[in-house]
């Protein structure tokens, strides 16, 4: 048993010098959350890159990720229907809907308290 503590212990100890962060999973999480926040409008790629602080091109390239994973779309804007405008998907909008929220709630109160 002692040297299961100390396997444990020397686990515990190379996970904190490593870091956790994916990178591309990263940018795909702050552009959801990001996007979750914004109204029915959406955003340009151009705004979003700014409000974001990320290359447009890379960004461009994870937004079409999300896009074929029905995260985000692409609709034309009303001024200009040549311009694309960046609109959440049907996925997330089914992720933040209330059913999910309220089935989940009990669980993350449940976390919270566990973790103070």
């Amino acid at each position: 048993m002692a040297g299961d503590d100390a396997r444990t212990q020397q686990c515990c100890a190379c996970r904190k010098k490593r870091s956790t962060t994916i990178a591309s999973v990263d940018k795909a999480l702050r552009i959801i959350e990001h996007m979750a926040r914004l109204d029915s409008n959406g955003q340009s790629l151009a705004e979003l890159a700014d409000d974001l602080s990320m290359n447009k091109s890379s960004l461009h390239h994870t937004l079409a990720t999300l896009r074929e994973r029905d995260w985000v779309r692409a609709r034309p804007t009303w001024l200009l229907p040549s311009r694309r405008c960046i609109v959440i998907g049907r996925t997330l909008v089914e992720l933040c809907g209330p059913p999910v929220s309220q089935r989940f709630t009990p669980t993350l109160m449940r976390i919270s308290e566990e973790s103070k």
